[in-house]
């Protein structure tokens, strides 16, 4: 049998068919982007009317799905599922070209964007910083200015927005009145208040209210402790470490093939191409290294619970 007869209607955009007109409608808004279903509390929209009526809970604190090991609260039975599999600790989805797993599929695909280079979502202003302009000639400022910033994941354009351009903190806290830009930052920020700990060390069972310092914790276990045995700084990698390491030996091993440059890094290697290859106007390294620090939620206890990529 032919599955697709028993799925009449078809997307005008792709190969999909849907069983109902509704469903090939809310599909065909993936392709447009039409949001039209708008929070009456912060203006967010939303392709879906599910989808908004699931983001009305982050500001009604409403939360019907509770974890039967911790007690944890969730908006959305998927959020719990997936906060299960912390309990167990299993991670499914592996990336093929490095080491990361993921709890679920949709944060590998988040992940697998970063070694393709994707970067879809783009900001719709101009973003000139103060730094940018420190760092740029006045000739070549007034062409880097026009650049708007892209990002491979929508939740870090949100919240690429509310920072630089609309100044909105959206999230706030019932306890304090403090306001956040990024509901990620906001429930990190409750746990202060809850004494929550959900990152749970599965050995000891020790619980830590950040991954990063769980993360950290875990190496204590593993023996796997990456010390600077100079400034005794210590690293979530032996990359990391080895990285560092240069900076007190002064060493640059990555050449260019184009001119006598040396660096410390593949990194900065690779961003030193893009001016061989013309795209100086258009590559910051300065914001470049501003985006990746905020999408890979680098070492720092801020950034730490940030959605990972």
């Amino acid at each position: 049998m032919n599955h697709l007869e028993n799925k009449p209607f078809k997307c005008s955009f792709c190969p999909k068919s849907f069983l109902s007109v509704s469903r090939q409608l809310e599909h065909t808004r993936t392709h447009t982007g039409e949001k039209p279903f708008k929070c009456s509390v912060c203006a967010k929209t939303f392709a879906t009317e599910k989808l908004q009526k699931l983001h009305m809970r982050t500001h009604t604190g409403e939360r019907p799905f509770s974890c039967s090991v911790c007690s944890r609260t969730y908006t959305q039975a998927q959020s719990l599922k997936m906060h299960m599999l912390t309990h167990s600790g299993e991670k499914r989805f592996k990336c093929t070209l490095c080491e990361k797993a993921y709890l679920e599929n949709k944060l590998l695909q988040h992940h697998m964007k970063i070694h393709l280079g994707e970067r879809p979502h783009r900001c719709s202003n101009f973003c000139p910083t103060k730094s940018d302009e420190e760092t740029h000639e006045d000739s070549l400022w007034t062409q880097v200015s026009r650049l708007p910033k892209a990002f491979c994941r929508e939740e870090v354009l949100e919240f690429h927005m509310n920072i630089r351009h609309t100044g909105q903190r959206p999230y706030k806290c019932s306890v304090c009145d403090k306001h956040f830009v990024a509901e990620w930052w906001f429930k990190k920020h409750m746990r202060i208040h809850t004494g929550e700990k959900p990152f749970s060390c599965s050995v000891c069972h020790v619980a830590f209210r950040t991954r990063c310092k769980l993360k950290r914790h875990m190496r204590t276990h593993s023996g796997d402790e990456f010390w600077c045995s100079i400034c005794l700084k210590d690293f979530d990698s032996q990359t990391g470490l080895n990285h560092h390491r240069r900076t007190h030996a002064k060493q640059k091993p990555f050449r260019c093939p184009l001119c006598v440059q040396t660096f410390d890094s593949k990194r900065a290697l690779l961003l030193h191409h893009k001016e061989h290859r013309g795209d100086r106007l258009f590559s910051c390294s300065v914001q470049l290294h501003k985006m990746d620090d905020l999408e890979n939620a680098g070492n720092t206890e801020q950034n730490c619970d940030a959605p990972n990529a």
